[in-house]
């Protein structure tokens, strides 16, 4: 149920772009389920535990923010899924830090076999 409301403020948010734009929101919508592989897809549905990354996704989320902030157009879920992805990401980056520490201080112990 959660799933299904942060779509639908999503689909508000963009709803409020078109407005801006004079553009028809409906097939903004239609092209976004049609066009996104998550909607569909559930090899590439979507899954917590993962921050976006990549060479395009946080690029393009963080130009569209820009973009939107440029107009006065308020996003509020767009800055808030950029801020959980980058506290994700800082998380993680100090979990596998925590990780190489605790192997690194543990003891080297060989094991003798006696035949």
């Amino acid at each position: 149920m959660l799933a299904w409301r942060q779509g639908k403020d999503w689909s508000n948010e963009v709803h409020n772009i078109c407005k801006y734009f004079n553009i028809d929101s409906d097939l903004v919508a239609t092209t976004v389920a049609k066009s996104a592989e998550g909607m569909w897809n559930p090899l590439k549905g979507i899954r917590g535990g993962h921050p976006f990354s990549g060479g395009c996704l946080p690029k393009d989320t963080k130009a569209f923010q820009y973009f939107c902030n440029k107009l006065g157009l308020s996003q509020y879920l767009l800055d808030t899924t950029i801020r959980v992805n980058e506290n994700m990401k800082e998380s993680d980056l100090a979990l596998s830090q925590r990780q190489t520490v605790i192997r690194s201080n543990q003891p080297n112990i060989k094991h003798e076999g006696y035949s």
